[in-house]
């Protein structure tokens, strides 16, 4: 499914991939993403797939527009719209490509462990991303 996000002067694609094989749902976003349509996607893809794991891959999008206030009200609207059981075993991974979207993406992660139930992981390799989804511990790392 794809979803196409038209603004003034940018768009955001959002490709759901879900891959039931493996129990986890495929986010795909390019362009600019900001928290109202990041929101809304997110409860889509709860809404459809309730229980998968989630991967965004953020690798061609921008979060460029985020800022911390934001972040902390999107954190909020998921809280609002999570289901009070079942939550907590969904991981959800960012997949970004450079330095500033993984530091706003820990931020998010930081942020969202102290109130969502579910497991934010943030990486830069799509391999590593999917293996902690699927609870493949790393070296030193305890199996969850």
């Amino acid at each position: 499914m794809m979803i196409e996000e038209p603004g003034a002067a940018r768009s955001t694609k959002v490709h759901i991939e879900p891959d039931l094989a493996r129990g986890f749902v495929l986010v795909r976003v390019e362009g600019v993403l900001e928290m109202p349509e990041g929101q809304r996607v997110q409860a889509e893809v709860a809404a459809q797939y309730p229980g998968l794991h989630r991967l965004w891959d953020l690798r061609r999008s921008r979060l460029t527009n985020l800022t911390g206030p934001e972040i902390d009200a999107g954190i909020e609207a998921i809280a609002a719209r999570t289901p009070p059981a079942g939550a907590e075993s969904v991981r959800v991974a960012a997949l970004v490509a450079d330095d500033f979207d993984f530091a706003l993406s820990r931020m998010f992660e930081g942020m969202a462990s102290r109130r969502l139930p579910m497991r934010y992981g943030v990486f830069r390799d799509e391999a590593e991303a999917i293996e902690w989804l699927l609870g493949v511990p790393h070296l030193g790392e305890r199996s969850t």
